[in-house]
């Protein structure tokens, strides 16, 4: 399957993200050469600053793509996500396939009703060299209504025009361009996508960004995720599209591990298979762990599952695994997805994970990934690690700036952290500043 790259996202209005954040994470001139190259990048900052924001702004843009309902069924959540001074969601990412294509999409939510709507939706081409250099917008909706349509100029292609256009007209506000391909009112087979179809520009460019966003995994703290994904929800989907798409990854978004999980029955030899993966990876941190068990209970067309954790002299229930094991089980699928080649965003990586645990998983990034992964982290550690990579570490600033490190001789990306000299990063606390606080006056 294709394999994209993120090479810019801008993002505000997210939780407590009222300003514009952009994040780069290739060089700005385009080249299918990125794909020979590690991508990975840690974003520090202090507590609050908007880390987590960050890649919550993923998981809304993503189920705004995919989930043709999400709008009307989570419209309470995206009001409490979305920041209450600007009212608006804004989230634009710039990416290039592996075909040497680029594109561009841009979605703008309106809080300030109800119900978060679509106020404005673009995708277009970026014909330059780079990404500054000029974006040609094939479609752009507003409020619901068609506003621009990039018609083609290709014989026996604008046939195709005017399907696409009556679809996208019957599109709501409350509905994405993107999930005209989730719902399949475009059925496009594998010989289609290679095909004649591939010649219409509007029809491509929306193609493109629909494998793109399927290529992305969001994994969020028990915490920050807000809206649960189940297997219910998206298994008829997933059948559906490993059979008319061949798409090796679809089924990564299904990460989400609980103490009770349901799985269709048509699914289960892949969710058998994934948890054996996922139990040689936990033996690398546990080597004690022996194996991780499947229990299942008959449920009609589905099977109940929860895991025990299988040791020597000992089982545990998932549920009381410690908090550190039971994390690393939840990512476990990011983590494989890019490095593969797939994209991967992981909010708080380094939670209850060991040190050493963690460095030698940056270090198989930078060395051995074949995918994009950007991470959240506190841990400095790996600092060392990624230093020599380029675009690789972040820091955003209390008010929400992005500050890249940039190589720049004997200088240390930790002694920089650590000391405040990063700006809009002052760690100007004392030890001597807890006394009044946790000392009897």
């Amino acid at each position: 399957m294709e394999r994209f790259r993120i090479v810019k996202i801008e993002t505000c209005g997210m939780k407590g993200i009222c300003s514009p954040v952009s994040i780069e994470f290739e060089n700005q001139t385009l080249s299918s050469s990125i794909f020979n190259t590690q991508s990975i990048k840690a974003i520090y900052g202090a507590n609050g600053s908007g880390k987590t924001s960050i890649i919550t702004s993923l998981d809304v843009y993503k189920n705004v793509c995919f989930d043709s309902s999400y709008l009307y069924s989570y419209s309470a959540t995206l009001k409490k996500l979305i920041n209450k001074k600007t009212h608006k969601f804004s989230f634009s990412v710039y990416f290039v396939s592996e075909r040497k294509k680029a594109f561009y999409h841009s979605i703008v939510l309106d809080a300030s009703s109800d119900k978060p709507f679509i106020e404005r939706e673009s995708i277009g081409i970026i014909t330059g060299r780079t990404i500054n250099e000029g974006i040609k917008e094939v479609v752009r909706i507003e409020n619901g209504k068609l506003v621009f349509y990039s018609e083609t100029t290709k014989v026996g292609q604008d046939k195709y025009d005017s399907v696409v256009k009556d679809s996208i007209n019957k599109l709501s506000e409350y509905r994405s361009v993107i999930t005209l391909f989730t719902d399949k009112v475009f059925y496009i087979n594998t010989t289609s996508i290679k095909g004649e179809l591939m010649n219409n520009e509007v029809l491509s460019s929306l193609l493109k960004t629909y494998l793109f966003v399927n290529d992305i995994v969001v994994y969020l703290s028990a915490i920050d995720r807000h809206n649960e994904t189940s297997w219910d929800s998206f298994a008829e989907y997933v059948a559906e599209q490993q059979k008319e798409f061949e798409t090796k990854n679809v089924q990564d978004r299904l990460f989400y591990v609980s103490s009770s999980t349901t799985v269709p029955k048509k699914l289960f030899p892949w969710y058998e298979k994934q948890i054996e993966k996922t139990s040689q990876f936990i033996k690398l941190f546990k080597e004690q762990l022996i194996g991780i068990k499947i229990i299942k209970i008959s449920n009609g067309d589905n099977y109940q599952c929860r895991l025990e954790m299988v040791y020597e002299d000992y089982i545990v229930d998932y549920e009381y695994e410690s908090a550190g094991i039971k994390n690393l089980i939840r990512m476990f699928i990011c983590l494989e997805h890019s490095s593969r080649g797939g994209i991967a965003f992981i909010d708080e990586m380094d939670v209850n994970i060991n040190e050493i645990n963690l460095e030698r998983l940056f270090s198989y990034f930078m060395k051995y990934g074949k995918g994009q992964i950007c991470v959240t982290i506190h841990n400095t550690s790996p600092m060392k690690i990624l230093k020599g990579g380029k675009h690789s570490i972040d820091f955003i600033s209390s008010s929400n700036g992005i500050v890249p490190w940039i190589k720049n001789g004997a200088k240390s990306p930790t002694v920089d952290f650590k000391e405040g000299m990063i700006p809009g990063i002052p760690f100007n606390v004392n030890d001597f500043d807890f006394i009044s606080i946790f000392e009897e006056n």
